[in-house]
């Protein structure tokens, strides 16, 4: 299979330095109003208030759109105000982008009915982003009920008496549909992430109650006609014959959850953005601001596409940049509720004990240590003596005491849901609203704008912190808490709720706290979490099993299976390291008791591993083969660093997962190429997509398989890869002198060695493995080895083919190691 040549696509990077770089505010002719930035240009009609967006070469983008506020009244009547008859002005906030085209629109005169709304455009000159917020303010005398926000709204929805038949008013234009892909997202952690062609369904659950509220922002359903998509917070929509897109989100969720919706079975294709602003209530004489809403213009040739849009993101919300690596074991996925001190005692004592082999950071006691979900002090029976002292024997072995909680559910039969029935979120008509089925029950969400539960989560997490002494803490079923209902403070959005709430925990557990995100819509928590679950629940198989049955469940898109956190890790992997570190669930490795194959395990272990994010793994340690204990310590430390792509964006094409690296031993490529599908797949690729050319002569070690081949000319051969499996490839250019072509050290087949120094027929290298145990290295000599000696003791050597050797080595924590050859 080949990819693509660079040539043949229009490049806006390349288009930068040759379009016209004129910029400013002005008037076309007598109804049309433009902002021109070096990138884009921002048309606006003032008397009608729609407008639309075109890019440097002249092509319209989004067409005939309109900003508008949909709102009811005191007496319940559903208005819609659009900006009609603006006056413009210059003016613009300088929180964002000081150099560019700010507008700035207001209606004139205020709208009849009393509602005053203002919009700000931000076209900045650096970069192809358009920004747009909306401020609604209250001037009718009586409260409002705000309902629904769009930025790129509907064009004729001004027009009441059309409202039944009113269009979105964005549009794509352009593209032959067949060359489309979306990339698009469900709102939280568990959610689907993934790109799809024009003419798919988008992936929904069948789930109904049982899974809804999990997977469903605001209880709204997934499109079910081809070709009809979504995507919370933002969604892509690019052309793969161009190889450029367009992305259309949100800067942040910290006013209310927004969405992307897409309709690529229509010509021209139509999009809307909007936010869901839930009825809130506006009283008179005060305001609502809106998120930003963003379309950002992407160059796919760029080697991390999104990032401009992913820093922006990250500056808008404040994030504090933190470079932990986390590598841990967590009792879920192994022993799930039915966990005891003495479990938790054995585990950790064999962590302890074998330290020097698996050198872990993190020891997390997950669900079961509580007397119930929603009463979060210890169960006495399980636990006889206080969590400190268990936390006190987790720091003695130099480890991280983690603890896991869901602080917005709470089940039937719960201390709280007996006593505190009012703290539960309530639906229209009073009653509790169910956030899910688990645990053999649908559980309860919790309220989190009420005094009390906001009282009790200072009191849980106080607890926990500060009296027990665990220092990195797991919130779960996040989403609870951003759920429609009618709240004790009905002038909050769900976003704002679970805003709040994580602030709210963030301040009460100090900034030394690692907090995990989980079950979380992902804008909710960027700058507040350290990590973010970012795919649903791995487990044993790699479809979707409920106690061993497959049906409905198998093709679930947010069910725990091995594929559904595969698949969200890959898609998700470019938020790592900009919003917060990505933890893609946990890995699996045993092999008695799971449907998993070795060739899945081995898939699963690599896309944890290349994704860059967080490594914790979930199997009984004390039963755990010496092998899988060693495929373990291969992954620890993490990479903790973000892959690049390049096939991201084409499901065509075999997903591609790469990291240029860089060491003593020199500079090589890192390229994980996966095969997700159900059959065997013959695989090349083109040289260029793994960053070389055709003229180039590489090395290339295949890491699980531990072979070597050599790669040359424009297309390479990755060779047959079975269903569901991986090849994991080390590229390294034929060099002169000894080269260092792969290990069973680390994953990162390199960067263990700190020291390399080759002179005429000698080389010196230092390895810090951080671990004991054995391993392999693979090295290229150019001559016939003399002797090869590891801390100054002779070692064998085994020929491989040509000038390639392998030598056996026994690894303490830093060796040195010496090679000479005639």
């Amino acid at each position: 299979m080949r990819i693509r040549e660079k040539g043949c696509f229009s490049i806006l990077a390349d288009l930068k330095y040759t379009l016209p770089t004129r910029s400013g505010i002005r008037m076309m002719h007598r109804d049309r109003y433009t902002a021109e930035s070096r990138f884009m240009q921002l048309s606006i009609n003032p008397r009608e208030g729609d407008w639309s967006l075109s890019i440097s070469d002249g092509r319209t983008i989004v067409a005939e759109a309109v900003v508008s506020v949909t709102w009811r009244d005191g007496a319940g009547q559903s208005r819609t105000s659009t900006l009609k008859n603006v006056s413009i002005s210059t003016a613009g906030s300088p929180e964002l982008f000081s150099e560019g085209q700010h507008i700035t629109l207001r209606p004139d005169p205020v709208d009849h009915a009393g509602l005053e709304i203002s919009t700000e455009t931000i076209s900045p000159d650096e970069d192809p982003f358009c920004l747009i917020r909306t401020s609604i303010g209250n001037r009718s005398g009586e409260p409002v009920y705000l309902e629904r926000f769009d930025a790129i709204g509907r064009a004729d929805a001004r027009r009441p008496s059309n409202r039944a038949s009113r269009e979105p008013g964005g549009a794509f234009a352009g593209s032959n549909p067949e060359h489309l892909r979306f990339f698009g997202q469900g709102w939280q952690s568990w959610s689907f992430a993934g790109v799809l062609k024009a003419g798919e369904k988008f992936p929904r659950s069948r789930l109904g109650p049982l899974s809804g509220p999990m997977q469903l922002c605001w209880g709204h359903d997934h499109p079910r006609a081809d070709g009809r998509f979504i995507s919370d917070f933002f969604g892509v929509l690019v052309d793969v014959q161009r190889w450029e897109g367009l992305l259309a989100g949100f800067l942040t969720q910290a006013q209310a959850f927004g969405r992307l919706e897409l309709d690529l079975s229509r010509s021209p294709h139509i999009l809307e953005l909007w936010q869901n602003l839930e009825g809130v209530r506006l009283p008179h004489g005060e305001s609502f601001l809106t998120d930003w809403a963003c379309l950002y213009w992407t160059d796919l040739e760029q080697a991390e596409p999104l990032r401009p849009y992913l820093e922006l993101a990250a500056a808008t919300a404040g994030v504090k940049k933190r470079q932990d690596e986390v590598s841990g074991w967590c009792s879920w996925y192994c022993f799930g509720q039915d966990i005891s001190a003495g479990r938790m005692k054995e585990q950790l004592g064999w962590m302890r004990e074998n330290q020097r082999k698996l050198p872990l950071d993190l020891f997390q006691i997950d669900d079961g240590y509580q007397q119930n979900i929603g009463d979060w002090d210890q169960d006495r029976s399980r636990f006889p003596e206080p969590l400190s002292g268990i936390v006190r024997e987790i720091h003695a072995a130099s480890l991280t005491a983690g603890i896991w909680m869901a602080p917005l559910i709470a089940l039937p039969g719960s201390q709280l849901m007996r006593e505190h029935p009012d703290w539960l979120l309530k639906d229209h008509r009073r009653k509790s609203i169910k956030a899910g089925y688990g645990w053999g029950k649908f559980f309860r969400a919790l309220d989190g704008t009420h005094p009390a539960v906001k009282e009790a989560l200072r009191t849980w997490t106080t607890r926990a912190i500060a009296k027990w002494g665990f220092e990195y803490l797991k919130l779960d079923f996040l989403y609870a808490g951003a759920m429609l209902g009618k709240r004790y403070d009905d002038q909050k959005t769900g976003a704002m709720v679970l805003r709040d709430v994580l602030s709210l925990i963030r301040d009460t557990a100090g900034e030394q706290t690692f907090l995990v995100g989980c079950g979380c819509p992902l804008g909710s928590g960027i700058g507040l979490v350290d990590s973010m679950r970012i795919s649903p629940d791995v487990s044993g198989s790699w479809r979707g099993r409920y106690k061993g049955v497959s049906l409905l469940v198998d093709r679930d898109p947010g069910f725990p299976s091995a594929w559904n956190a595969i698949r969200n890790t890959y898609y998700r992997a470019p938020l790592h390291g900009h919003w917060w570190l990505n933890d893609p669930d946990c890995l699996i490795l045993r092999e008695d008791g799971v449907e998993l194959n070795e060739i899945e395990i081995r898939t699963l272990a690599t896309m944890i591993a290349l994704s860059g994010g967080v490594v914790i793994n979930s199997d009984p340690l004390t039963s755990l083969s010496g092998e899988r204990i060693d495929w373990l310590a291969r992954i620890t430390p993490p990479i903790n660093r973000r892959p690049i792509q390049p096939t991201f964006f084409d499901p065509d094409l075999p997903p591609v997962v790469l990291h240029h690296m860089r060491g003593a031993v020199g500079e090589w490529t890192l390229a994980a190429v996966f095969n997700f599908d159900d059959s065997p797949r013959d695989m090349s690729l083109d040289c260029a997509l793994l960053g070389f050319d055709a003229d180039d002569a590489v090395f290339a070690f295949e890491g699980w398989d531990q072979i070597v081949k050599r790669f040359s000319g424009q297309s390479w051969p990755m060779g047959l890869t079975p269903p569901h499996g991986v090849k994991l490839w080390a590229l390294r250019k034929v060099s002169d002198g000894a080269q260092w072509l792969g290990d069973s050290i680390h994953i990162s087949q390199g960067s263990c060695v700190s020291g390399w120094n080759v002179e005429q027929g000698r080389v010196d290298g230092r390895i810090e493995a951080r671990r004991e145990g054995k391993a392999k290295i693979w090295l290229n000599v150019p001559g016939k080895i003399r002797a090869a000696a590891l801390d100054g003791t002779l070692i064998d050597v085994e020929k491989v083919q040509d000038e390639v050797v392998c030598l056996g080595i026994q690894l303490c924590e830093q060796n040195d190691l010496r090679v000479e050859w005639d």
